[in-house]
């Protein structure tokens, strides 16, 4: 079951690509050159230590707070807080107003957790973050065989909670992985493999975990509740805590899926509805797809797929991102061209805004916008209402990275985005040769 093992951080990792379709509701408006000004870029690396001292190893991906003010990451790195000897990834929270770094996977005594900790998320106001640690002094009865566990943790109070386990309190049999988190941090989403944590509910299904009764309950199930028998992974949870994207290749979750391949679904816990999202505009079914993300409303669906079929004239050959409007029965491309025609390139990576007008993702292609002139992935934002289309990692001032950016993630309002990037030149002082996090804000 390898093949299953994604999470929120390792898709942001994979690479992808664009296209464009020219016809349908709100289709991809092609890209004019804006008659108003280009819009401010201001930039800063967030992968540092509260003296400013440089990480000695890479930073990948990250989650922010809604206003933007806290960022949370996994690294690798020795040098972003004292005393930091335990020589496995660790997760850090940056406060972007104080300039302050702190290392958040410690054991509730305070002591370094004794194996990798990953993959944060982050609630919008800030106190509530969870992650996934290897680690076995995290809780008071770690598991008797090592494995991961996701942790959920109130920085307002310092408690750390392990949500993998049991209602009596028994670790999970198995590992649990790509943790999302609700908007006020009352909801968990993620995957596992273990098989005790619900009765009759069988590993390798995405689970839900209550903060407020501290129960878990099934996701990937079907309209009648039953779960999935081929499972689910990649969970994306809806910022008001309502609808669950996932993964699956289970051909029981809606009706007429028969092509035997990944796609995503979207679960409304509220209406106990399970629907599939990626279909192409025709409704005809796709080719693998990975990546799902879920507006607030359930309205729209973002992810990434390689096949050529999802809308017509797609013949780019390489992944594309595309968002699916589930109320008008649409799917149309978001990384396409700045003519409105196929991307010279893959896209992937996709994070959708709350309100489904923003998308950011990162692409190799030089021709979603003008002027792409570095010729390696950059991360980009995408305003579907006005089909303006801005590469995000820039310099402040508006210089063009000189090295790969990906794995973005944005705010509510999509102004201020955090991606992972091994350029040089998008702060100064930037020498450790590693892959850092950095936060641009646009406007």
């Amino acid at each position: 079951m390898g093949e299953l093992m994604y999470s929120k951080s390792s898709l942001r990792r994979a690479g992808s690509a664009a296209t464009a379709v020219a016809a349908g509701l709100a289709t991809v408006v092609p890209i004019a050159t804006p008659a108003a000004a280009a819009p401010a870029f201001r930039t800063e690396r967030v992968s540092v230590s509260s003296a400013g001292v440089q990480s000695d190893d890479s930073t990948l991906t990250g989650d922010l707070s809604a206003d933007g003010r806290y960022v949370v990451f996994e690294s690798y790195a020795s040098t972003l807080v004292p005393g930091d000897t335990n020589g496995t990834g660790d997760v850090f929270l940056r406060d972007r107003q104080t300039n302050v770094t702190t290392r958040l996977s410690v054991s509730p005594t305070g002591a370094q957790a004794d194996g990798a900790s990953s993959e944060p998320q982050i609630s919008a106001d800030g106190r509530y973050v969870t992650f996934l640690s290897f680690a076995t002094n995290l809780a008071s009865d770690p598991r008797p065989e090592i494995g991961y566990d996701i942790y959920l943790l109130d920085r307002q109070t310092g408690a750390l909670d392990r949500v993998s386990e049991t209602a009596d309190g028994r670790p999970a049999d198995g590992d649990s992985l790509g943790p999302s988190i609700s908007a006020d941090g009352r909801y968990v989403a993620f995957q596992t493999y273990a098989g005790n944590l619900i009765p009759g509910v069988p590993g390798g299904n995405v689970l839900l975990y209550d903060r407020t009764t501290g129960q878990l309950s099934p996701v990937s199930v079907n309209a009648d509740g039953t779960v999935a028998p081929s499972g689910g992974f990649g969970p994306f949870i809806s910022a008001n805590g309502r609808y669950v994207a996932f993964v699956s290749y289970s051909a029981d979750l809606a009706p007429g899926d028969t092509n035997g391949v990944g796609d995503i679904y979207v679960r409304d816990l509220v209406a106990g509805t399970t629907v599939r999202a990626s279909v192409g505009d025709h409704d005809q079914q796709i080719d693998d797809s990975r990546g799902g993300q879920v507006s607030n409303d359930g309205r729209y669906v973002t992810f990434w797929s390689y096949d050529d079929n999802v809308v017509a004239g797609d013949d780019n050959d390489a992944a594309d991102v595309f968002v699916r409007d589930l109320v008008a029965g649409t799917t149309r491309v978001v990384s396409a061209a700045a003519d409105g025609t196929p991307a010279n390139g893959y896209s992937t990576g996709t994070e959708l805004t709350p309100d489904g007008r923003h998308v950011v993702f990162s692409s190799v292609a030089t021709d979603l916008v003008t002027g792409d002139t570095n010729g390696t992935d950059d991360v980009f934002r995408k305003d579907l209402r006005t089909g303006a289309t801005i590469l995000v990692s820039r310099r402040t001032g508006g210089v063009q990275g000189n090295e790969s950016s990906s794995n973005p993630t944005t705010t509510p309002n999509g102004k201020i985005i955090a991606y992972g990037s091994s350029a040089t030149n998008l702060t100064a002082g930037d020498t450790n040769e590693q892959t850092d996090l950095f936060v641009t804000k646009i406007g």
